[in-house]
């Protein structure tokens, strides 16, 4: 199981975009196997690239988790 939140600071579209960023970055580099740091890492590589330090985007991440149903 995984978690994960993003909030993205502002009153315009550019929030939305970030977040959208942001996640998609998370699963990306969660769909390769990387694990907690390197997942924030990706997340951090991807906002700098395109706004700088202009915007920034809050985020919980958790490590992964199996989770067994019987």
């Amino acid at each position: 199981m995984h978690l994960t939140v993003f909030d993205a600071m502002g009153h315009d579209n550019a929030p939305g975009l970030c977040a959208a960023l942001a996640l998609g970055a998370c699963r990306n580099a969660r769909r390769q196997g990387a694990g907690l740091t390197a997942k924030g890492e990706a997340v951090e590589a991807v906002l700098l690239e395109p706004h700088d330090q202009r915007r920034y985007v809050t985020g919980i991440l958790t490590p992964s988790t199996r989770v067994l149903v019987c």
